[in-house]
């Protein structure tokens, strides 16, 4: 199970403010950052981070992966949560939903517009 979220900001700001942000929201929601990776090519800046929470109720993982992307002048935001299913059937209590809300509400007082 997995939900995908797109944000954007049509403007230039730091990147690494951003995402320093992000990883303080996701740290709060006790998310355990497992890597994170700073690219930077001419006009485009891009971090990657993965994140994750063990749940013991029910011996599963949840995962949140941000992709952040700066070209010219607009920031794109990418979030995805995935995992949370358990069982045979794979059967998601919402967590994989649950795991991105914080993530987007901080971005859009941000300014950041969704997009999807």
């Amino acid at each position: 199970m997995s939900s995908v979220f797109r944000l954007t900001l049509k403007e230039k700001i730091n990147v690494i403010d951003i995402y320093n942000i992000i990883k303080l929201t996701a740290e709060k929601e006790k998310l355990s950052l497992i890597t994170d990776k700073f690219y930077e090519q001419e006009n485009c800046k891009t971090i990657l981070a993965v994140f994750e929470k063990y749940y013991i109720r029910n011996n599963s993982f949840t995962n949140l992966t941000i992709l952040l992307t700066q070209n010219n002048n607009e920031t794109i935001l990418d979030i995805v949560g995935s995992g949370g299913g358990f069982g045979i059937f794979n059967i998601s209590i919402g967590s994989n939903t649950d795991i991105t809300i914080p993530i987007i509400n901080v971005a859009l007082e941000l300014g950041f517009d969704m997009i999807s």
